[in-house]
């Protein structure tokens, strides 16, 4: 694989010895594809500056603006390792429209086609009015833009409101989650008062299926007490019909302690080695039970373990809005004091200084591993900027979590993976 491009081929070993013995020809049609993929590249080939200048462009390129929206942190579920802060504030009238007028500028200032309005919260389904009345007032004045509405719920309100939400806000992709089988997330997904939820979050799911959202992916937070109840989940959601949907795939991924909400947490919490060590028999056994999504899905899971997949925290364009109308760059610190870069209600939303920062830690991270010559930088570009500052205290400090030898283990796995459902 080539972490610059993303491709991904398999070749065989008579193909090997020519590249090995320099007797490729130039003009041949596989040297020119090996070649546009970065698999072949030329001796005086400057990779370093090659990758900065990519990262940095990334960076920049500011062509989607991606919102992140939380009208209130408010939820009707108390789980023990919930990341975010109890606040039950809701987002007022004003602050609601300096934030619709703080999107049209933004889109008008840059000329930006797509907008991804990400529904956030707390619970969004509590205050669907605010995702409604935003959709409504970017779509009737700018008409152009490419919208795509999305959410990331608990999944307890989507047989009661999903259908009232989808004839004004046409969802393209939800994200529910769930803590393993019903016992599992029973005692750890409950809503306030102490009542299960399991229930009503997998008939949710059926809602959601139901009303054909074009992307459904079922989150399974994972911990060191109920990593071995994921395959009980997927029995029970393969028999409710669930399973062999393309619009529906589940994955795995470990509950992390980032904030002080979450850091009682932490002794439950399954490390990240321990995951990626885990992670092929984890996707082997969610494709078995057909929740992978098909062959692309497929593919782009395993890619997605190699490449970087870096969110969009740190880049131009990419924000989340917080009840007090406080503007940041990453979730793990919404409505977080003092990692704020503007504020919806200001006349200058946008502290240019303060976001330079966040854009510079992140650069700032890729060029210190580009100088410690780490083999990773192009599949893991220094880590997560929020592991950084909750590990290392340092939003520009590399959060290393990917091992050379995990990379190999997985490609082996993909070729392994390829010839088994061709992709």
């Amino acid at each position: 694989m080539s972490t610059i491009s993303g491709s991904i081929i398999i070749i065989d070993k008579r193909l090997i010895s020519l590249i090995n013995s320099g007797n490729l020809p130039e003009e041949e049609k596989t040297c020119k594809e090996l070649s546009n993929a970065f698999f072949l590249v030329d001796e005086n080939f400057d990779e370093k500056s090659f990758l900065l200048e990519k990262f940095s462009r990334e960076t920049w390129k500011n062509d989607t603006l991606d919102v992140t929206i939380a009208p209130s942190f408010a939820c009707n579920f108390a789980c023990p390792y919930c990341y975010e802060a109890r606040d039950d504030r809701v987002m007022d009238e004003g602050t609601l429209k300096n934030l619709v007028r703080f999107i049209q500028g933004h889109l008008k200032k840059f000329d930006i086609g797509h907008f991804i309005m990400a529904c956030y919260g707390g619970e969004p389904l509590l205050f669907p009015d605010h995702f409604r009345y935003i959709y409504e007032e970017i779509s009737k004045t700018n008409p152009s833009v490419k919208i795509s509405p999305r959410m990331t719920t608990n999944g307890s309100l989507l047989r009661k409101k999903l259908g009232g939400f989808m004839k004004s806000v046409p969802l393209e992709r939800i994200q529910v989650t769930i803590h393993g089988d019903k016992k599992n997330h029973d005692s750890k997904r409950f809503y306030v008062g102490g009542k299960p939820s399991y229930e009503d979050v997998v008939n949710g799911i059926g809602e959601a299926i139901n009303r054909k959202i074009p992307n459904i992916e079922i989150r399974v937070n994972i911990d060191l007490e109920n990593i071995s109840s994921l395959e009980g989940l997927l029995t029970d959601l393969e028999k409710r019909g669930f399973s062999n949907h393309e619009n529906l795939r589940v994955y795995a991924y470990p509950v992390v302690h980032m904030t002080p909400e979450s850091l009682g947490y932490k002794s439950k919490c399954l490390s990240i080695d321990s995951y990626f060590e885990k992670i092929t028999g984890i996707i082997e056994l969610i494709n078995a039970y057909g929740f992978c999504g098909g062959a692309k899905h497929i593919r782009k899971y395993i890619k997605n373990l190699v490449l970087s997949n870096l969110c969009g925290v740190g880049t131009k364009g990419f924000y989340t809005v917080s009840p007090d109308g406080a503007i940041g760059t990453c979730w793990e610190f919404i409505g977080r004091e003092g990692f704020e870069i503007g504020n919806v209600n200001f006349s200058t939303p946008i502290d240019c200084m303060k976001e330079k920062m966040w854009i510079d830690a992140r650069i700032s991270k890729v060029k210190r591993c580009l100088d410690l010559e780490c083999p990773l930088v192009p599949s893991c570009a220094g880590g997560c900027v929020a592991q950084s500052f909750s590990e290392r205290g340092d939003l520009g400090e590399p959060a290393c979590f990917k091992k050379p030898e995990q990379i190999a283990e997985y490609l082996k796995f993909y070729a392994d993976m390829s010839m088994r459902y061709s992709i």
